[in-house]
């Protein structure tokens, strides 16, 4: 893919750092289980909010989430990345996540936070295109 050939380069100009793929999309059951609960969403988002959850809940829960199927204002309420079991290397590390496009940057600040929470140093993004204004 455009984005693994990409990583390889960055890591390459690091000093051969390796390439791991430590983040996974989360499935609809994982998307659920870390949702919050309606009542701590903003009131104005709140009608968006609880018919996305229906829309999600109507999926089956190993089915994998796409961002895209979620309207923009409400995306934030949502984490569409689990951590894998390839992360474990990546504690105390300074990560560069790479990436071809980005839309809104839900999936990449989701990202972050998850490698962060693993035990990330720090967290830094690389993109291609950027859909962002």
């Amino acid at each position: 893919s455009v984005t693994m050939a990409l990583a390889r380069r960055v890591a390459r100009h690091a000093g051969g750092r390796p390439v791991v793929a430590c983040l996974d999309k989360a499935t609809v059951a994982q998307v659920l289980a870390r949702a919050p609960a309606p009542s701590t969403v903003a009131r104005r988002d709140r009608n968006a909010y609880t018919s996305q959850l229906a829309r999600l809940q109507a999926l089956p829960s190993s089915d994998l989430i796409e961002m895209k199927s979620i309207a923009v204002p409400i995306r934030h309420y949502f984490v569409p990345i689990s951590v894998n079991a390839l992360a474990g290397p990546c504690a105390g590390c300074h990560i560069i996540l790479v990436d071809d496009i980005v839309g809104s940057g839900t999936t990449l600040i989701s990202a972050e936070k998850a490698l962060l929470a693993a035990g990330a140093a720090s967290v830094q993004a690389l993109t291609l295109l950027s859909q962002l204004r």
